[in-house]
């Protein structure tokens, strides 16, 4: 039997995907039976959802400590921003050793991304954090082998956090990226599923509102964070020339932290130019939950994701699956290369206006099987969520 251990959740992130994880490793790890220190910002809506959807007994072994979110990042700050992190986290945690009288056997970072941002060394981080420690990789990009990020990332080596003596295991979301990983550390590596929260739909206002404005079109969809990079600014560009098509297009979320107030006003500007948009519905601010989130994937048509320089996961195209709605995504990414082996989508070219145009025709009329969405969401289902972090905790 596994052994019952104490186990410091720690993330400073509450965008995005990061409440879902919050939410579903303080859910596995407590069904595993061990006790969990929860780090994160309002861990009390945390400890509340896991309340309701664990036995009593799991949950009571659930102890939370509020953090603040990190800093924003910018080109004055990133060179220093992992070591501000690791110090960070370790007065954090050793607080709550005080606080609790005991220590933690494992703290598992859900975002270790966080921690290897600018100069650091192994020597620096076993010195001042000297927890064991795993954690999630969420975005991962190999080394740069020309250019000027080769110099910056000979300098900054982001890969030596993995060969500290205190580390003992990282999980990843990007299976093309486990061998590059693999050459560089020898500790163990699991690949995770995409993980996504599958609360039923909710329908709301917002979601009327949709309805009634689309008018039985057919809904493309860009959910969730916007900006350049997620593909808001192709998205109206495809709109603009699209106005005689029986097509209807959502963009509904919050502009994404850090770059929220300079894209913001460029976007609201190029919706202002243009005046009326007959043919899209603008909301852009945060969806409540995931139940209310799920009910807007389920009144799209075709998901777009057309995400520019992005080769990594993304559990939209998780979302997509679970509904059974084919999805748009760019060319040469991990997401591309998955689309190849479940083909319930197409990619093209971002910022290539008419390639866009032609994918979302061909996606109105194509017949995908519903085994082949089937097939994707059980790759990322909760199932093998839960084999991923018992195979990665329990091998520790």
């Amino acid at each position: 039997m596994p052994l019952q251990r104490i186990i410091a959740l720690y993330d400073a992130n509450r965008h995005g995907h990061h409440t879902t994880y919050l939410r579903l490793f303080s859910k596995q790890l407590l069904e595993m039976g061990h006790t969990i220190w929860l780090f994160c910002q309002n861990p009390a809506e945390i400890a509340s959802w896991v309340s309701d959807h664990c036995n009593a007994g799991a949950a009571g072994c659930l102890l939370c400590f509020s953090i603040d979110p990190l800093p924003r990042t910018s080109i004055f700050n990133w060179w220093t921003l992992g070591v501000f992190n690791w110090l960070r986290a370790a007065h954090e945690i050793e607080h709550a050793v005080v606080a609790a009288g005991e220590r933690p056997d494992l703290v598992f970072f859900l975002k270790l991304d966080d921690f290897s941002k600018g100069i650091l060394s192994t020597t620096f981080i076993d010195y001042v954090f000297f927890f064991e420690w795993a954690g999630m990789i969420i975005h991962f990009r190999n080394p740069a082998s020309f250019g000027p990020r080769r110099v910056i990332d000979g300098i900054c080596r982001p890969l030596s956090i993995y060969r500290s003596k205190h580390c003992k295991g990282v999980g990843i979301l990007q299976e093309d990226r486990k061998a590059m990983l693999c050459q560089r550390t020898k500790k163990r590596i699991v690949v995770f599923p995409d993980i996504t929260d599958y609360a039923k739909p909710v329908q709301t206002k917002l979601t009327e509102r949709i309805m009634h404005a689309a008018k039985g079109r057919k809904i493309i969809g860009l959910i969730g964070g916007q900006d350049r990079r997620k593909g808001s600014f192709d998205i109206l560009n495809v709109a603009r020339t699209s106005q005689n098509r029986d097509w209807f297009f959502l963009l509904v979320g919050k502009m994404n932290h850090p770059k929220s107030d300079a894209e913001l006003d460029r976007l609201q500007n190029v919706i202002e130019e243009q005046g009326e948009w007959s043919n899209c519905f603008f909301h852009f601010s945060s969806i409540p939950n995931e139940g209310e989130f799920n009910a807007i994937i389920d009144l799209c048509d075709i998901i777009f994701a057309v995400y520019r320089n992005f080769p990594f996961s993304s559990n939209i195209m998780t979302k997509a699956a679970l509904f059974k709605r084919p999805i748009l995504v760019a060319k040469g990414g991990l997401m591309a290369q998955r689309l190849r082996q479940h083909p319930f989508g197409l990619e093209c070219q971002p910022g290539n206006t008419q390639e866009i145009v032609d994918g979302i025709d061909a996606l109105t009329q194509m017949n995908i099987p519903a085994s082949v969405f089937e097939a994707y969401a059980k790759k990322h289902s909760p199932a093998e969520f839960s084999s991923a972090i018992r195979l990665l905790v329990n091998g520790l």
